[in-house]
């Protein structure tokens, strides 16, 4: 099941994931993870169609570098409730059925702000920070009740979130060639360098982690 705030692109990525695993059912739900009433609508669509979630991975965010001084409330409330609070009320909406049933793997995915602080970024390290050490959290909480909780920081990557920050750059060849360095392997990531990890931590395999 696929949750998004775009019923176009939840559409044509369910589409596309029918097409490339042959015999896959996948469905797409409106979902706008800032309001706690459609979180919790869209779950139960998910459950009522699909059965129960086993896995939850929690991919939103939204970013637009801006210096603090430059940046108001309305901003500081955005970046807060879509890269933090989003994943919090994810995270509420699944878990008490999976602590039921004995399992559940839980997946979030925060930027590298969040462990190293980026400058023209503080609130999406603070975001970040704040998801990182929610994770923490909860993995210790439910640790004993089959249910894990990890969370993935990939760095800089190839996806439409940081061609918004380009964007807004105000010099993008800057901006890329300085994330391109800041990489060990020279390049930036693509979303395929980032998927079979997350599938690992979805699947049965990673009862450890």
């Amino acid at each position: 099941a696929i949750g998004d705030i775009d019923p176009q692109k939840a559409a044509a990525a369910a589409t596309d994931l029918m097409q490339a695993v042959s015999g896959a059912e996948v469905i797409w739900v409106d979902m706008n993870i800032t309001e706690q009433s459609s979180v919790t609508r869209a779950i139960a669509e998910i459950e009522q169609r699909l059965g129960p979630i086993d896995a939850m991975i929690n991919a939103a965010g939204w970013n637009h570098a801006m210096s603090l001084l430059k940046s108001d409330e309305n901003y500081w409330r955005q970046m807060i409730d879509i890269n933090l609070l989003g994943g919090i009320r994810l995270t509420h909406a699944v878990l008490g059925g999976m602590i039921d049933r004995g399992y559940g793997r839980i997946v979030h995915i925060a930027g590298e702000a969040g462990r190293a602080g980026v400058s023209e970024q503080s609130l999406m390290s603070a975001a970040n920070g704040g998801t990182i050490g929610f994770v923490k959290a909860m993995a210790r909480e439910v640790l004993d009740k089959g249910v894990t909780v990890n969370c993935l920081s990939p760095g800089p990557t190839a996806t439409p979130m940081l061609d918004q920050m380009i964007q807004y750059a105000e010099d993008a060849a800057a901006m890329v060639a300085s994330l391109r360095g800041a990489v060990p392997m020279g390049r930036l990531g693509q979303p395929n360098d980032i998927a079979p990890v997350v599938a690992f931590l979805a699947s049965e395999g990673a009862g450890f982690v």
